[in-house]
């Protein structure tokens, strides 16, 4: 059975964590279920780390496009499930024209992470 503040302990010797992911422990625990020992967990989520950490996707304080384009996004959290995990609504007839034109699969990509971010940490409360 791995540990969970063990598992945080040993990630964080590696990469710091930028973003506050490691937060949560339900968040390490995620990464303790995909991997039958620490050493795999361990690997799994330094990895995880460094890829939030250069930021190119992790926008802090959400998406950069979403105040200066309201609804730019088809994708939006309407909810949470029984498990309290956030259910996503995408209608790509609720773009409008101007959204269309301006797609861009990174801007897309930044929204639905945070989105999934914001549910988790909502979830974790």
């Amino acid at each position: 059975m791995i540990n969970i503040a063990k598992l945080r302990t040993a990630v964080l010797r590696k990469v710091p964590d930028l973003t506050g992911y490691l937060d949560s422990d339900l968040t390490v625990k995620r990464f303790m279920d995909a991997r039958p020992d620490m050493e795999s967990s361990e690997s799994m989520l330094v990895e995880h780390l460094k890829w939030r950490n250069e930021g190119r996707y992790i926008v802090p304080g959400g998406c950069a496009t979403c105040p200066t384009m309201p609804g730019h996004h088809t994708w939006r959290q309407i909810g949470f499930d029984r498990e309290r995990r956030p259910v996503i609504f995408y209608s790509v007839g609720h773009a409008t024209s101007k959204s269309r034109a301006l797609y861009k699969p990174y801007t897309t990509l930044t929204h639905i992470i945070n989105l999934l971010d914001n549910g988790t940490r909502v979830h974790n409360v």
